[in-house]
């Protein structure tokens, strides 16, 4: 769960290019750097909301492992409908990769590039 978190937290304070070298060579449909950094700029501007992180579960197995993160999301909405609160469950899977554990599937809404 130690490179997920690393992951999420580089791309909360906006330093896409650290997040980036999470992402593993054997990564399918691995976008380019800046690719992956105009995506991620674009969506936590258009985007904006609170959202709290939790390593929910994880397995290993060999050389893989799965990672299952709960986000809970806020939103402060419009003043006439009101904000609102959702949680999802987010799925990384990860690859040991030159003895460093690195990402090679994101959830979905990571996945537009």
């Amino acid at each position: 769960g130690g490179t997920v978190q690393r992951f999420l937290q580089a791309l909360e304070r906006q330093e896409y290019d650290r997040a980036y070298d999470y992402l593993g060579a054997t990564m399918s449909d691995k976008p380019s750097r800046d690719e992956f950094a105009r995506y991620n700029a674009n969506s936590m501007a258009t985007e904006p909301m609170d959202t709290r992180l939790r390593i929910e579960r994880e397995s290993i197995s060999s050389d893989t492992a799965i990672v299952v993160v709960q986000a809970t999301h806020y939103s402060t909405g419009s003043p006439l409908f009101g904000g609102g609160e959702w949680t999802s469950s987010e799925t990384f899977t990860l690859r040991r990769e030159g003895g460093m554990w690195l990402i090679t599937s994101l959830p979905y809404r990571s996945m537009e590039y």
